[in-house]
């Protein structure tokens, strides 16, 4: 029985991107380390285009010195961008 609730709990966490944008977030929680919240970064498309959202990837990494705060700094810059209606400026 245990081996069933096994399977379907690691079912569950898989996620199989559809659609650009989809598949963009999964590279994203990749690169941040947090695979496991791929659905965070599906929602910033329904506030920001790809550009801003990858302009801040950018951004973080050239600011980063660990991975955490790499992520930190990622977060933080798609906030500041929400606030500011999704225009990015480097």
């Amino acid at each position: 029985m245990n081996g069933i609730l096994d399977s379907m709990l690691n079912k569950s966490r898989l996620f199989i991107p559809e659609t650009v944008e989809g598949y963009i977030a999964l590279q994203l929680a990749r690169a941040l380390n947090d695979t496991g919240d791929v659905w965070k970064y599906i929602a910033m498309f329904d506030h920001l285009p790809i550009s801003a959202i990858l302009g801040a990837l950018n951004h973080s990494r050239t600011r980063q010195t660990t991975r955490d705060s790499m992520t930190a700094l990622f977060e933080w810059e798609i906030n500041r961008l929400i606030q500011k209606g999704g225009q990015y400026a480097a």
